[in-house]
């Protein structure tokens, strides 16, 4: 968990919290909840970062290293669309054409977009 940022630890300690919640109405001896209040400082994106494009170097490592084939196959359709893996698995036949992915918004996009699949 070293490797993680302040924002997913805190999403992490936030369902922590949530969790001994429920389990405080169930559980009488766990009435004190130590997750509550406990929070990474530096959770917050800043205005002008953006995100960036992975390297050249990058994507070869990532797409040629072990991984199980449903896993590779998330990564090749990751790739060149930029979704987030929820997206990829949210997809629904409806959502792809010959030409088209329509693909949901999520985290930071606004709106649903349409990525092409050049198969025409």
């Amino acid at each position: 968990m070293a490797n993680i940022g302040p924002t997913t630890a805190n999403k992490y300690l936030s369902r922590l919290s949530s969790y001994w919640r429920w389990l405080a109405k169930k559980v009488p001896s766990a009435a004190v909840n130590p997750w509550f209040g406990v929070a990474l400082e530096g959770g917050r994106r800043r205005e002008d970062e953006r995100e960036r494009s992975f390297t050249t170097g990058e994507m070869a490592l990532l797409l040629g290293g072990p991984a199980t084939p449903h896993m590779s196959d998330l990564m090749m359709l990751g790739a060149p669309t930029g979704a987030r893996l929820d997206a990829i698995v949210d997809l629904k036949v409806r959502d792809v054409s010959a030409a088209t992915i329509q693909m949901q918004a999520r985290k930071l996009e606004t709106r649903d977009r349409l990525v092409p699949t050049h198969l025409t």
